[in-house]
């Protein structure tokens, strides 16, 4: 019997090293990313650290279209693509009826912050600080500067690089007309 337990341990821990592990979303590495056509139901993070906030991308009857922008106050690209988004901020405004937008990090709360502020961005903030790239929503963390836009159903109608700009106005108002 203590010879059949060492055995299956020694199994175990085999398989355990070579990597295999059970399927399903916490598997080792990081997960495929979104890809059009994917469903994200909630984004969970913090606006301020330690306090957790959960945004709804589905059934949220006030929201037809969600677009979250990707950044990081360290990324190069997230500098020089700042201004023009704070532009396209502007820009939007007064036309985002039914358009929620937010700007996500994985950066911390202030400091994420302080950078969508100093930028002069009027826009939603969420910090994702500490999220594993182990979970799938990770992919809208991963690449910076990006542009997420999702439908009322949560279901990512496109993604691009940060100066898509005007492809994701494109898509905002195909989902708002259709």
């Amino acid at each position: 019997m203590l010879l059949a337990l060492l055995v299956a341990a020694i199994v175990v821990q085999i398989w355990i090293a070579t990597g295999r592990t059970p399927a399903g979303d916490e598997r080792s590495g990081t997960m495929e990313p979104l890809v059009t056509g994917d469903t994200v139901p909630v984004v969970t993070g913090y606006r301020e650290l330690g306090v957790p906030v959960t945004i709804p991308l589905l059934n949220d009857e006030a929201t037809r279209v969600t677009v979250i922008y990707s950044f990081h106050p360290d990324c190069a690209h997230s500098r020089s693509w700042g201004p023009e988004w704070a532009r396209h901020f502007d820009q939007v405004q007064a036309s985002d009826s039914g358009v929620r937008r937010i700007a996500l990090t994985l950066d911390g709360p202030s400091s994420g912050q302080d950078f969508a502020k100093h930028l002069g961005w009027e826009v939603e903030f969420l910090s994702v600080i500490g999220l594993s790239p182990q979970r799938r929503v990770y992919s809208l963390v991963a690449r910076t500067p990006w542009v997420f836009v999702f439908d009322s159903d949560g279901v990512l109608r496109f993604d691009g690089h940060g100066s898509e700009l005007k492809q994701v106005d494109a898509v905002v108002s195909r989902l708002l007309s259709g």
